[in-house]
């Protein structure tokens, strides 16, 4: 497996927990008033959605997302950072990729996204740190199995 596909699938496999907590915070505590699936319905539709269908391809784009931004960590973390602590990176990798999310939702005025209570932030980076440690608890245990590819 190369780095394409070990980040693709390690973002995607961390991007489960990081949306039960998101839907657990959503429909459980009535804590957040935002799900990661409204961003991208947003961002696809331009709208919250209405439809099942509308969820389902919202939260499925969403997975995608998350595999892409593993993607992006594998690379980065092969290219330019060295392999060591490599949980304490994808923490880091995760916040500041929720970070950019959030600032471009601000700066291009992005409607239903562009305001969020402190409750919805503080489970989104919560979610956000959720799957970094995931997604580099995942590419450290892929590292480990017979499934890499060695150079």
């Amino acid at each position: 497996m190369d780095r394409f596909h070990r980040g693709l699938a390690a973002g995607i496999i961390a991007g489960i927990p990081m949306n039960i907590w998101d839907l657990f915070s959503y429909h459980y505590l009535k804590f957040s008033n935002l799900r990661y699936l409204d961003w991208n319905s947003v961002m696809i539709f331009g709208h919250l959605p209405y439809t099942m269908g509308e969820v389902i391809f919202a939260l499925l784009s969403q997975f995608l997302l998350a595999g892409f931004l593993g993607m992006i960590f594998t690379y980065l973390i092969e290219l330019k950072i060295t392999s060591r602590n490599h949980w304490l990176k994808g923490v880091v990798f995760g916040y500041l990729a929720g970070y950019l999310i959030f600032a471009v939702a601000v700066t291009f005025q992005v409607p239903y996204i562009i305001t969020r209570s402190l409750d919805t932030v503080i489970t989104q980076f919560i979610g956000a740190l959720i799957w970094g440690l995931t997604m580099s608890y995942i590419l450290s245990w892929l590292d480990k199995t017979k499934l890499v590819e060695k150079k």
